[in-house]
């Protein structure tokens, strides 16, 4: 029995394509992409170098378009140092606590008003149980007032 044909009658074989050469490996830093203005291997040296508690100790600070942030570590938040832009979008330090406390106040506010709402909830409670107590005995009272 003669071999696999295609409709034209001609015997087909596989014939497998060759691939790529391999990629070569890339760096996973986007060190190599930046321009000399933006670093220097001297700076990267003295940060990455040192006392362990003094590279702990510097700012972190990062730019996104035209507006400067820094890192406070404190806090665990990034904060508006300044905008070149003159309309920046971010917050500054000060702002941002005073943002931070108003948001603590408003909590604070918040539980005080639902404590307080129970509290009302409780003596209105409170006022129809003795409202019920005292016209019961007023009726009572009616009551034996007839008998006698």
């Amino acid at each position: 029995m003669p071999g696999p044909k295609s409709l034209f009658g001609k015997k087909k074989s596989f014939v497998p394509k060759k691939s790529a050469p391999p990629r070569r490996s890339s760096s996973l830093s986007s060190l190599n992409r930046l321009d000399e203005s933006t670093y220097s291997a001297a700076d990267l040296k003295g940060h990455l170098s040192g006392d362990p508690e003094a590279v702990l100790k510097r700012t972190i600070n990062m730019r996104l378009g035209e507006s400067d942030f820094v890192f406070d570590r404190e806090e665990g938040t990034w904060f508006l140092e300044h905008s070149s832009g003159g309309g920046g979008g971010g917050v500054s330090k000060a702002t941002a606590k005073e943002l931070t406390q108003l948001r603590r106040q408003n909590q604070d506010l918040l539980e005080e008003n639902n404590f307080l709402k129970y509290k009302m909830e409780v003596v209105l409670d409170m006022l129809v149980a003795s409202s019920a107590d005292a016209n019961a005995q007023s009726r009572e009272l009616e009551a034996l007032r007839r008998k006698s």
